[in-house]
């Protein structure tokens, strides 16, 4: 997914606290049905059904982010990029790709978040962050990595926010969820231990948003896109695995074609093959 690289510049900033207007892409919000708090289903992807994932790669031009209407299968679930490709960035036609997915009539629309680790990025620790409880010794590296993921989290729901793009349940498509990419394309750690603090930052921030305006983006499922190579070299363990208040284990989505589990024995939701509609291609596991 990270292709392409955004140059990064540093900014700081807080939570977005008043009450954003609402684009003509956003979506209505409903309760999450029941599977979606357990792994007792792939929810909200059909065993076997095809969709894609788009991101700022494909904000060229439309024809780039819309599925093809004279395909013989019609894609069932859209992912979309929030981030242009590093934490803290911008995707420039998030709302486009959302637009082109509800034209396509996919039944659930989700959204991927760019992850990294850098020390520079302490610089973009919100004042939530900074203040919420981790699982770290106070003021430790350990403890600043997690902040700096649950910061990078709160970029995303921001962002999502103020672009009006919402991947909770309504009338028109049916719910979606949060992954978090965990790739080599973005900088990391070689202390193996920083990387999984901002991860885990990552998937409880989106788990569970600490500010209440948020909720509506935030508190869905929370899943990982990775493969075994680059979760091992990232995190130095296959068997290690975020928590997540919402779904237990986290679900995995495969970079790559496999449905094996890579990060413990974890459900592999989504692999990353099958029908090019565009941008990547992604099929949902049996």
């Amino acid at each position: 997914m990270n292709s392409k690289v955004a140059v990064w510049r540093a900014r700081s900033y807080g939570k977005v606290l008043a009450v954003v207007a609402v684009s003509a892409f956003a979506l209505g919000i409903t309760a999450l049905p029941s599977g979606a708090t357990t792994n007792s289903t792939m929810w909200p992807y059909a065993g076997g059904s095809p969709g894609y994932d788009v991101s700022y790669p494909q904000c060229s031009s439309p024809s780039s982010y819309t599925p093809s209407s004279t395909s013989t299968l019609s894609p069932q679930f859209a992912i979309i990029g929030i981030d242009g490709g590093r934490p803290f960035n911008t995707n420039g036609c998030t709302q486009k790709e959302w637009g082109a997915a509800l034209g396509a009539k996919v039944t659930s629309i989700s959204i991927y978040i760019n992850t990294g680790y850098s020390g520079a990025y302490a610089h973009d620790i919100t004042s939530n962050c900074a203040t919420d409880p981790t699982p770290y010794k106070f003021r430790s590296k350990l403890a600043q990595a997690w902040q700096i993921g649950c910061s990078e989290a709160d970029f995303a729901l921001n962002t999502a926010m103020s672009d009006g793009v919402n991947p909770n349940a309504n009338s028109v498509v049916g719910g979606g969820m949060w992954w978090a990419d965990v790739e080599t394309g973005n900088s990391w750690s070689t202390n193996t231990s920083l990387n999984q603090a901002t991860i885990q930052g990552v998937v409880t921030e989106l788990a569970a948003p600490t500010t209440s305006t948020l909720s509506p983006e935030g508190g869905l499922p929370v899943g990982i896109y990775s493969n075994t190579t680059f979760w091992k070299k990232i995190t130095g363990s296959t068997s290690w695995a975020p928590t997540s208040t919402t779904i237990s284990p986290t679900p995995q989505w495969y970079a790559g074609s496999s449905c094996t589990s890579f990060a413990g024995s974890n459900p592999v939701w989504l692999e990353q093959t099958g029908t090019n509609f565009v941008g990547d291609p992604d099929t949902a596991c049996q």
